[in-house]
Formats: structure tokens, sequence, C-alpha cells
């Protein structure tokens, strides 16, 4: 049973906006609420908020803070156009 409203859930996104890049509200499918975070954000070594209840992922997404592995890295530095391939 859904307590909190699936639109709620977009507007946790939207607040989280810098660190939330998509949602998916799967708690009709009883897999709970995902949160895929942007690249250069983890929490707890992952990439991604999952929680089986919107209430939980919106505590959750509080310890939600800057990664710098090594995916992130060149994540980050495809998104600007830091990388070139150079042909052979």
């Amino acid at each position: 049973m859904k307590t909190f409203p699936a639109a709620a859930i977009w507007e946790i996104a939207e607040k989280h906006s810098e660190s939330v890049e998509a949602v998916s509200d799967e708690r009709d499918n009883g897999d709970g609420v995902w949160f895929e975070l942007r690249a250069g954000w983890q929490i707890d070594d992952c990439h991604a908020v999952h929680e089986w209840t919107a209430k939980a992922a919106r505590s959750a997404l509080r310890g939600v803070r800057r990664c710098y592995c090594r995916g992130c890295q060149y994540l980050y530095l495809k998104q600007i156009g830091a990388l070139t391939i150079i042909p052979h």
C-alpha cells in the first residue's frame, strides 16, 4: 500500500536534483523506490538509493555525498567533453 503519493517522489527528486538523475517508483511491484545518482555522487559506495518506502528513501538521500571513484571521474570527464579518442 502506497502511503506516499507518487507525485511526492518526484518532488523529493527535484529537491535533490544536483545528485539525483533518475527515479523509479516500483512500490506497485513490491520493489520499493529507486533514485539513480548522477556521476560524482554516492551513498555507502553505491550509486543508487534503494529503499522500500518513500519516507526511508527521502531520509537516505540526506546521506548522499560526493564520489571520486574512477568510474565517476571518467563519466564526469566524458560529460564535459574532456575525453578525446585518438585514432590509431
